[in-house]
């Protein structure tokens, strides 16, 4: 579905608005210089999935970039909810954002109001099965990550997300699924818009770059938490290229990827094995049976 065309109803600023009436006005600041914060959240059955942890980090995001959202965690909660009911959705990909409108265009954001909307459709799979079963493709890239000293990285920022669009064109101009990219230290660290595991299926270990220069991913936090309880031991460090050949698995998690197999990474392919089944169907079983 193009969004262009997206029917239905938006919250927007505390009201319902049809989708295709809402406007945002051209002279926003967020539009010309990146200051808006978002959230990407699934809703399965009729529950979004940690919605709570996914509002405070939104609350979180807009406080570190000077986007202070005028709605409380309970207040977009509730929101949430109304706007998946106004829109007769159970099964749903949620988008909360938030952004600087248009009274001023100086580099200075605060003279601009913060505007909030959420955005709600259905989301089918983010890969085909075929893709499941064998694995996405990883390609290299020149562009790395931001200096954790340049940018608060744990905010998940708009503007953030400018080179990862330019990675994954490129990526999928090229017949892959997505770059694995490092930080600026040379540690591998994570793909455009996804967390990445690696994992011995010999010794039952994963190995998962540390947040350094990365958002600790909510999806990322609950399969550490799901590989914890099978025994798994997980190793959040400072992982090297040199270091690739020592893995025979690798998966990476998000909100929309969930937890997807990687079968090649940088011409070095990967078996999708055991470890990662598993912490799939760990996952999928999980967010089935959300309980509030």
């Amino acid at each position: 579905m193009s969004l262009d065309k997206l029917e239905g109803y938006i919250w927007f600023n505390g009201e319902f608005i049809k989708a295709t009436d809402t406007q945002v006005p051209l002279l926003s600041h967020a539009l010309h210089y990146g200051t808006g914060v978002f959230e990407g959240c699934r809703a399965y059955n009729g529950k979004v999935f940690k919605l709570k942890e996914h509002n405070e980090r939104l609350i979180n995001s807009g406080n570190l970039v000077d986007v202070p959202l005028p709605y409380s965690q309970e207040e977009l909660y509730e929101a949430v909810y109304k706007t998946l009911e106004k829109n007769n959705l159970k099964d749903a990909y949620v988008r909360p954002i938030a952004w600087r409108g248009c009274k001023s265009l100086s580099v200075a954001s605060s003279a601009n109001d913060v505007n909030v909307a959420i955005a709600v459709w259905e989301w089918p799979s983010y890969y085909s099965g075929d893709v499941l079963e064998k694995g996405i493709k990883l390609a290299k890239t020149k562009w790395v990550k931001p200096d954790p000293r340049s940018v608060p990285v744990e905010s998940k920022t708009c503007g953030f997300y400018f080179v990862g669009g330019i990675v994954k064109n490129q990526c999928e101009r090229d017949g892959f699924n997505d770059a694995l990219m490092l930080d600026v230290k040379g540690n591998i660290a994570e793909c455009t818009s996804s967390n990445v595991f690696f994992a011995n299926s010999n010794n039952k270990e994963i190995h998962t770059p540390a947040p350094y220069s990365l958002l600790n991913g909510i999806t990322r936090q609950t399969v550490i938490e799901l590989a914890n309880k099978r025994g798994y031991k997980v190793n959040e460090r400072e992982i090297k290229e040199a270091e690739f050949e020592i893995f025979d698995e690798a998966f990476v998690t998000g909100t929309a990827a969930e937890v997807t197999p990687v079968g090649q990474i940088w011409g070095k392919d990967y078996k999708v094995g055991e470890i990662t089944k598993q912490l799939r169907e760990d996952y999928i079983n999980l967010v089935n049976e959300i309980e509030e």
